[in-house]
């Protein structure tokens, strides 16, 4: 078995990624590995023009919000999983971004992470093509070990 001495686990708080978290806390107990959640904030174009020019979409307050809420829930879980596993040191990050699978590998080298264990939504046909596979992108241009965790049951 390989040492690994640093597990990222990114979530997006899908069913999917809940189950591959559970994966690799149970990896991170049995190797004595430090756990980094990341969650990636998507920046999705909030614009839309017409003749007058470019307007907003959505409010920068209702983005405000929605950052503070997802960070907020982000710490909830941490804590929780903190007090639920204490030998584990859980730590987490979340980066505002529009590309989500190099914002991982980036992450992944910067922190020189030995693993990173993150779910699949499993999309076939013209739902890949048009979402493209955020796993796939990351299990080929990781420098590092990649586990995609997917589950039946979900």
């Amino acid at each position: 078995m390989n040492d690994f001495k640093k597990i990222l686990c990114p979530i997006d708080f899908s069913e999917y990624a809940n189950e591959a978290l559970k994966f690799a806390l149970l990896l991170a107990e049995k190797n004595q590995s430090s756990l980094h959640l990341f969650h990636v904030l998507a920046k999705i174009n909030y614009y839309d023009w017409n003749m007058n020019g470019i307007y907003p979409l959505i409010s920068e307050e209702l983005l405000d919000n929605e950052k503070r809420e997802t960070e907020n829930k982000l710490i909830d879980l941490v804590k929780k999983l903190k007090s639920q596993n204490p030998k584990i040191d859980i730590s987490y990050e979340m980066i505002d971004t529009n590309t989500i699978a190099d914002t991982i590998v980036n992450i992944a080298k910067q922190t020189n992470t030995d693993l990173i264990i993150m779910g699949s939504h499993g999309r076939k046909g013209i739902d890949r093509i048009l979402m493209g596979s955020v796993a796939e992108s990351v299990l080929r241009h990781a420098q590092c070990n990649v586990m995609i965790y997917k589950t039946k049951n979900v």
